[in-house]
């Protein structure tokens, strides 16, 4: 005897159907200055009300090495080891949704 399970339909799941909705595009730390051969940190934060979705990061130039990026609650941090001659800065960037 054959067995199948229906799924609900997602119209019917209130918590399913409702939307997301994007805040922002994105947002963008105020940056941190990093030395020649030094690592340095920056993080930004989702505003009070939304959700963090996702995260990355931009540099001021090509010497700079991401070594980690990640999510704490609402807040995304990026870390980065600049190899260049000269004075880099790097920013982190979060993506935040927020119900609709």
């Amino acid at each position: 005897m054959a067995s199948s399970s229906r799924r609900p339909s997602l119209a019917h799941d209130k918590a399913a159907s409702q939307r997301l909705t994007v805040t922002q595009p994105s947002l963008t730390g105020t940056g941190v200055a990093i030395a020649p051969g030094a690592t340095g940190s920056n993080s930004v934060a989702c505003p009070a009300g939304s959700l963090l979705t996702g995260g990355g990061h931009s540099t001021s130039g090509y010497d700079i090495i991401t070594t980690d990026s990640f999510f704490s609650g609402n807040t995304w941090t990026v870390i980065g080891k600049n190899t260049g001659t000269t004075s880099q800065t790097l920013r982190a960037v979060a993506r935040c949704t927020s119900g609709a």
